[in-house]
Formats: structure tokens, C-alpha cells, sequence
């Protein structure tokens, strides 16, 4: 996906944005999140101080408990994304 963002923001202009991720985070993990939200906050200046698309992906199909206890697909596909947005 952000081969793609890069691709068509850069085709139409030559001083078009480039997509990157800051730093993993993994849906299906509280801490993960906290984490990635903390690096988001924490360098501002890599990303002009704003997030202008942010694309939550939900589609695990797993059947488990998630370290934080909960059920692994409901966590991973709602509350992750609720939680990051």
C-alpha cells in the first residue's frame, strides 16, 4: 500500500508526499498500540506535525485469547482500531 501511496502522489507532481510507517503496531495487542502512538507523538517533525490518512485494515480470522484476554479476532478487528483511532 504505500508503494502504491508513493507512486501516485509522486506521479502527478514532482513534490509529492511519500508514505512511510513510523513504527509497527499490531492490532491485536494493547501495548502495541500505546507504543506506536507514543513514537507518533514523540517525533513530530517526521510527519509535519499532523496525520492526514490513517487506514485501518480489519480482516483477522482467529480463533485464540489475546495477551491482554480478550478474544484475539474481536480485539484485533474493533477494539485495536478503535483504540489507535
Amino acid at each position: 500500500a504505500a508503494r502504491e501511496i508513493n507512486f501516485r502522489t509522486n506521479t502527478n507532481n514532482n513534490q509529492g508526499g511519500k508514505a512511510f510507517f513510523l513504527h509497527p503496531c499490531d492490532l491485536s495487542s494493547f501495548q502495541s498500540i500505546q507504543d506506536f502512538v507514543e513514537q507518533f507523538h514523540k517525533f513530530p517533525e517526521l510527519y509535519n506535525g499532523s496525520l492526514n490518512i490513517l487506514v485501518n485494515n480489519a480482516g483477522a480470522n482467529v480463533i485464540g485469547m489475546s495477551d491482554d484476554g480478550l478474544d484475539l479476532s474481536f480485539q484485533t478487528n474493533f477494539l485495536g482500531h478503535y483504540l489507535l483511532t
